[in-house]
């Protein structure tokens, strides 16, 4: 409840010292709060910070160039967070608050001769929760086409008598 402030349009924040390292609120912060007259009342909670651990599994072990890189995004309903991540890193997103998020995986600097198995993962975050996904990527097959009616190609070994 706000007393004795003045009406107007206010943005709350907290201060992170007197918050746990793992505590985060459940709304975002700083929130625009509106006082008018008579009082008003901002209702949230304090909870734990979920964090997503990731690895990149790769069906081919030979790749030449190690750094290579994808792009990984978090979304929930009003925050996006983004990584550049090598292929042969582990990745990771901490403090998140819990909640449904949508993990999107982009080329960024990835060779056109692999593909993004693993594009797409929707995941449900707990209070105080690691939640550990893969990306998997693998070669993509090429595919020869011929173009012409396929030819038998022989030799002749008889000698010509005269």
């Amino acid at each position: 409840m706000f007393k004795n402030v003045k009406p107007d349009t206010y943005f709350l924040e907290i201060e992170q010292g007197t918050l746990g390292v793992k505590d985060i609120t459940d709304i975002d912060i700083p929130a625009k709060v509106t006082i008018a007259e008579g009082g008003n009342y901002l209702d949230f909670g304090i909870t734990k910070a979920s964090n997503i651990k990731g690895t990149i599994i790769l069906d081919d072990k030979d790749i030449v160039d190690k750094e290579q890189s994808i792009i990984v995004e978090i979304i929930s309903d009003n925050q996006v967070f983004r990584k550049i991540c090598k292929i042969t890193k582990p990745f990771d997103f901490t403090y998140l608050r819990p909640g449904d998020w949508k993990l999107k995986v982009y080329r960024n600097a990835l060779d056109s001769k692999y593909k993004i198995l693993t594009d797409e993962i929707n995941l449900t975050l707990n209070p105080n929760e690691e939640k550990q996904v893969q990306i998997k990527i693998s070669k993509t097959e090429k595919e020869i086409k011929y173009l012409q009616k396929p030819m038998k190609v022989g030799f002749n070994t008889s000698k010509d008598k005269k």
